[in-house]
């Protein structure tokens, strides 16, 4: 059998959808990478097959296309007319039906194009089940509300075709050296309204209250416009804050990780939740919202419930964080999803629609 010759089109290149794309090319086949980089949203979830076009791809030589979720794929079949003859794959790292966005402005169009590269791809994965869950509910509803000629079993169709593969996790190399601060935590995530930063900031100030000698590292990618509540965070609690905003160097970020004994999430939307896996495989114990996908990779004994009040949630996670000092649990097993794991059931999926 001649090596598989796999096209990747991603129209979003974030930087998890990057590190996915470097997991699964270690399936020893031959893959090529076509991606867009990560700016510009609205004109990326609509004027991607555009984009596209400027790449100059030759499709002939594919023997499947593996394109990301915000890949208008109806569009590229009708514009790349060989597309047609080859099968193609949807993966999802998120979806747009339960995304908290502020800007609602052109969201049901983002979700019905979802719809059509769904009922386009002749196979769909997504990275966790909550991502699956949330997906065909959403098209359940939208689809529900509309007054006429809707296929009632879209939803049933896209099921029967859908996978659950998370992202691959490299297996970790802590620096032992590195001594675990009992008193470090680390918040790890987009600086954006998603990720909680109101609820971030009501934590460190109750945890601060219950425990002054407590240190935080608030670090992750930030963007043009970044949320009021980072600026309260950094002049009230100054003094308690010893790592903060983008940290450049991946070693330097590792070493944060390997010192800090708790990694926090504060969010509001998480299909799957890198960061915080990263963290755990470097040692951290996770303090999580009881929501989202985390209660598929995680016991309950690492998360806190959250409700609309934010106060009470902030206090909810302080409460599990001292009860993880308490009890000095062993960090959790993720060897489920270690690239080991999960690169031959990425490559079972693959193979099965590669003509023979």
């Amino acid at each position: 059998m001649n090596t598989p010759k796999i096209l990747v089109l991603s129209a979003y290149h974030a930087t998890s959808h990057d590190y996915w794309y470097q997991q699964i090319e270690k399936i020893p086949w031959d893959w090529t990478l076509s991606s867009l980089p990560p700016r510009y949203y609205a004109w990326r979830a609509r004027g991607n097959p555009l984009s596209f076009l400027n790449k100059d791809i030759d499709i002939s030589r594919y023997d499947l296309i593996l394109a990301t979720s915000m890949v208008d794929l109806a569009s590229m079949k009708g514009i790349f007319g060989e597309l047609s003859n080859k099968p193609c794959l949807l993966y999802f790292h998120e979806n747009q039906f339960a995304y908290p966005s502020q800007n609602q402005k052109g969201l049901l169009d983002i979700q019905i194009t979802s719809i059509y590269s769904a009922l386009a791809a002749d196979g769909l994965a997504f990275n966790s089940s909550y991502n699956r869950d949330t997906f065909l509910q959403g098209v359940t509803n939208l689809l529900g509300s509309m007054p006429d000629f809707c296929p009632k079993d879209i939803p049933y169709q896209l099921k029967k075709k859908s996978w659950v593969i998370p992202v691959p996790l490299a297996s970790p190399c802590p620096d032992n050296s590195i001594a675990k601060d009992p008193l470090h935590v680390v918040w790890n995530h987009r600086w954006e309204h998603d990720k909680g930063p109101e609820r971030l900031y009501e934590f460190i100030k109750l945890a601060l209250d219950a425990q002054p000698d407590l240190r935080f590292s608030i670090i992750g990618q930030q963007f043009r416009q970044i949320p009021p509540a980072f600026n309260k965070i950094r002049h009230e609690f100054a003094n308690s804050i010893c790592n903060w905003g983008f940290i450049e160097d991946r070693r330097e970020y590792e070493a944060i990780l390997d010192s800090a004994s708790y990694i926090l999430s504060t969010a509001h939307h998480d299909f799957q939740g890198l960061a915080v896996l990263e963290a755990c495989l470097r040692g951290c114990l996770p303090i999580l919202p009881r929501a989202l996908a985390y209660p598929e990779f995680f016991s309950p004994q690492f998360t806190y419930p959250v409700t609309s009040d934010r106060v009470q949630s902030a206090s909810n996670a302080v409460a599990t964080l001292q009860n993880l000092q308490q009890m000095v649990p062993a960090a959790p097993g993720l060897n489920d999803i270690l690239a080991a794991t999960l690169l031959p059931r990425y490559k079972t999926w693959l193979q099965s629609f590669i003509p023979s």
